[in-house]
């Protein structure tokens, strides 16, 4: 990438406040750090030692599109949910029933219920001895 390209990368964008290029070396100033990258490299573009300061420029570059990748990517999958206020009406929160925590239990769907209550599994099919020994008990 040119010295022009690079400029015209970090003009398009809007700057981070700062930049950790590596462990213990943190821009604070961002555009201050821009400035005097450019201005080095247009005015000595023959040095040898401004390849130190266009890798300087592509690492501020590749951190600020990461960065920016991971904001769109978290962006993305945030999970939405959206309420239709509108459609419920007028519905007194008292009325609403809470979801049925009870392991194994089947959704309630008798009407007038209680909130909350859990229909219970059906018995398992008895024996003709459990039959007659419970006539026998009642």
């Amino acid at each position: 990438m040119t010295i022009e390209e690079l400029e015209g990368y970090f003009t398009g964008i809007e700057l981070p406040d700062q930049i950790e290029l590596e462990t213990g070396v943190v821009i604070v100033d961002v555009p201050l750090f821009l400035q005097s990258h450019f201005d080095y490299i247009k005015d000595n573009p023959t040095l040898k030692s401004i390849d130190v300061f266009m890798l300087r420029l592509h690492k501020a570059m590749g951190i600020i599109e990461a960065k920016g990748e991971e904001e769109e990517s978290a962006a993305i999958s945030a999970p939405i949910q959206v309420v239709d206020v509108q459609a419920v009406g007028n519905v007194d929160p008292a009325e609403i029933a809470e979801p049925n925590t009870e392991p194994n239990a089947k959704p309630n769907t008798e009407p007038n219920a209680e909130p909350n209550a859990a229909v219970q599994d059906e018995p398992e099919s008895l024996t003709a001895t459990e039959i007659t020994n419970s006539k026998d008990q009642a």
